[in-house]
C-alpha cells in the first residue's frame, strides 16, 4: 500500500478479501461482490 500512496497517479481503492477458492461461484464471496459494485 505504501507504493500506491507514494504515486500521485494511483488511487488506493481499498482491500477486498474473501476466502473464495473458485471463480465459478461468487455467491458467498462478499469481498469479490463488494469489489464488483465499484466497476463502471
Amino acid at each position: 500500500m505504501k507504493k500506491i500512496k507514494e504515486n500521485p497517479n494511483w488511487k488506493y481503492a481499498g482491500c477486498y478479501v474473501d476466502d473464495g477458492f473458485s471463480g465459478t461461484n461468487t455467491a458467498h464471496r462478499q469481498g469479490f461482490q463488494k469489489l464488483m459494485t465499484f466497476l463502471p
